[in-house]
């Protein structure tokens, strides 16, 4: 008798652990993280137009001058889950290291000190968070509740339908496995703290995110209409725009990329015991934030359910400047008070021109002389040569600053640089950027800040 297979599929499920001390209270609120990676605000308005329209319609406060810290993922959801920026976790959290990135204390070790259930799930295992390149991820389960075993069993044991990251997994939308695991999540426990990021639908491809509208709707739809959400935060998050591809070479890409969303659902108790701060809040949708501030909010919303308060301090270790997003944040405020590297500060206008001119020209050797400087300590990274000026800005704010982007040979490696011209010489204004992909062209370096730079020969 043939044995003929009919069914293949794995089904992931919350099983409820014994969380000391739950109290169901009134004044104990929960926070939900819903993250989808890559999609600028106006990104979201474009390609999830239903998505966007329930949000509106039910009134999720959006933050309409959310800028990301960093370039990639990694950073911007450090500085939301445990305040720091790029340079902190490289010091003092060593992610090259198994449990380095453990040194640093994460938002859910806080919500489980205060006796909540914790969970964290994020799609595509290769290509997560803190398992990337050279990253090592944790050395033992970081939150009650991790999906990334289960992952790594889909990924291996189920057919995938790749678009460069897994896109379905067996009978499933790779996305829905994360979503599916946050409702039986919430519907498992009074009091919560839970991130659930998704990377696959959204990063690669700037038309793959109109697919997953309708699912994303209903996920939030669903997320919202559970009966004891009265006490939750949704906060529906987005790390950073489309950062390759043509698009980001237009200066509306440029924008985009640096400029992802962030909404707030707020529950009923909260509007109700704290008007002043829903107040607040509503007013800095107009404002300059950033995912520290945003870090402070948790942490300030932990505060509130919590009966030790009072030894609650409500600041992000790599901005002393941000605060709380229920406090009224300054109009004038500056990138530099939020703690944003000048790179990546949307704050000002920009100009287009002539990328001909001699001076253009000698900017962008310059540029390239820098690149070659950078990598020059490791002998099999290619001398880079300037193959082809992209674009050329000129910051309206300051007539001496130059936003440049080059093209270099033998990569065919594309960069972004922000230039000033002083009296006599050219100094650079923060970091070089890579800005297309460049897959396994520098596997011969294990640096994680040059990778982007080197090209292996």
């Amino acid at each position: 008798m043939n044995k003929i297979k009919i069914y293949k599929n794995a089904h992931v499920m919350i099983r409820r652990k014994n969380i000391t001390n739950e109290i169901d209270e009134s004044k104990k609120f929960n926070v939900l993280l819903i993250g989808v990676d890559s999609i600028s605000r106006l990104h979201l308005q474009r390609s999830m137009q239903e998505t966007y329209k329930f949000l509106i319609e039910n009134q999720w406060i959006e933050m309409k001058g959310y800028n990301k810290i960093e370039d990639n993922t990694f950073p911007n959801l450090m500085a939301i889950l445990a305040g720091v920026d790029n340079s902190y976790s490289f010091k003092y959290c060593n992610i090259t290291e198994i449990g380095g990135i453990e040194k640093c204390k994460f938002l859910w070790n806080e919500f489980k000190d205060e006796n909540y259930a914790t969970a964290f799930a994020e799609d595509t295992t290769k290509f997560s968070t803190f398992n990337f390149m050279r990253m090592k991820g944790f050395s033992k389960q970081p939150t009650d509740h991790y999906f990334r075993p289960f992952g790594l069993a889909i990924e291996k044991y189920l057919d995938c339908e790749n678009k460069r990251f897994p896109y379905c997994v067996g009978e499933k939308v790779y996305a829905d496995y994360i979503y599916d695991y946050a409702l039986d999540f919430v519907k498992e426990y009074k009091n919560y703290f839970g991130l659930f990021w998704t990377n696959s639908f959204s990063h690669n491809f700037i038309s793959t995110p109109s697919s997953y509208d309708l699912k994303m709707k209903n996920y939030l739809k669903m997320f919202q209409n559970e009966n004891h959400l009265n006490n939750t935060f949704i906060i529906f998050i987005s790390d950073h725009g489309i950062r390759f591809g043509e698009i980001r070479k237009l200066f509306t890409g440029w924008l985009e990329e640096r400029l992802p969303f962030l909404f707030f659902y707020i529950p009923e108790n909260f509007k109700k015991n704290y008007p002043e701060f829903v107040k607040n809040l509503k007013i800095n949708t107009e404002r300059l934030t950033t995912p520290f501030d945003l870090h402070i909010t948790i942490k300030e919303i932990l505060k509130i359910s919590s009966n030790k308060n009072q030894f609650f301090n409500l600041t992000a270790i790599s901005c002393p400047k941000c605060q709380s997003l229920f406090k009224e944040i300054s109009i004038d405020r500056i990138c530099k008070d939020a703690a944003i590297p000048d790179i990546y500060c949307t704050c000002s206008s920009i100009e287009e021109i002539d990328k001909t001119t001699k001076e253009i020209k000698e900017i962008s050797e310059f540029i390239v002389d820098e690149l070659n400087f950078l990598v020059s300590t490791y002998e099999k990274c290619a001398k880079m040569k300037l193959k082809e000026i992209i674009s050329a800005r000129k910051l309206n704010y300051d007539k001496n600053d130059f936003l440049i982007e080059i093209k270099v040979f033998p990569s065919d490696g594309e960069f972004e640089a922000k230039v000033r011209k002083t009296e006599n010489f050219y100094i650079f204004v923060d970091q070089i950027l890579r800005i297309n992909q460049y897959g396994n062209q520098s596997e011969c370096i294990d640096d994680l800040n040059l990778r982007k730079y080197c090209y292996c020969v």
